[in-house]
């Protein structure tokens, strides 16, 4: 049986966002080794700017549309999702994020 969680979103940067399935990855602080295609953090530390320009979207807890990270991933064409209701540590039990016009699910 597989179980999934629906959240609502807001975009913070004025960008389009992609839509689709989309492997992710939750992080607390800068790991190198990051390889997904979605990053979901706490919060828009601007020690994730080195994944700009490797990332599809970042998607976070908390932030704000003025935070140094959302301005600079701008720039970059990503895309920065806030979802108040996220849960990192339970979002990790999930193996992929699909991203749709009205939520996100994960699975």
């Amino acid at each position: 049986m597989s179980f999934t969680m629906k959240l609502k979103y807001k975009i913070l940067n004025g960008l389009s966002f992609p839509e689709g399935e989309f492997s992710f990855e939750c992080l607390t602080k800068v790991d190198l080794k990051f390889s997904k295609e979605i990053l979901i953090v706490n919060d828009l530390n601007p020690e994730f700017s080195l994944y700009l320009g490797k990332t599809t979207a970042i998607i976070t807890k908390n932030g704000s549309p003025l935070s140094h990270l959302a301005l600079v991933a701008h720039e970059y064409k990503t895309p920065v999702i806030i979802c108040y209701d996220i849960d990192i540590k339970e979002a990790t039990k999930y193996k992929k994020v699909l991203i749709k016009r009205d939520y996100i699910e994960l699975k």
